[in-house]
């Protein structure tokens, strides 16, 4: 669903600068740079998630495994 839709987003975009080949290359170039930033940035947020989770069984299952304070 969303790559169709950015797809028609695209195509609307091109329809939009009907300048040079080169503007068009530019606006291709853009949305592909905009992509892998998004991608980057959901990998990273992904990691920091699963490091936190790791963080808290550990911390779950060392409080656990020791006796009351």
């Amino acid at each position: 669903m969303g790559n169709k839709m950015m797809v028609f987003f695209k195509r609307d975009e091109l329809k939009n600068c009907k300048t040079t080949r080169y503007n068009r290359a530019a606006v291709i170039y853009r949305f592909k740079t905009d992509k892998k930033k998004k991608y980057i940035f959901q990998w990273i947020i992904f990691i920091f998630i699963l490091l936190f989770r790791l963080l808290m069984l550990t911390i779950f299952s060392l409080a656990m495994t020791v006796p009351q304070f």
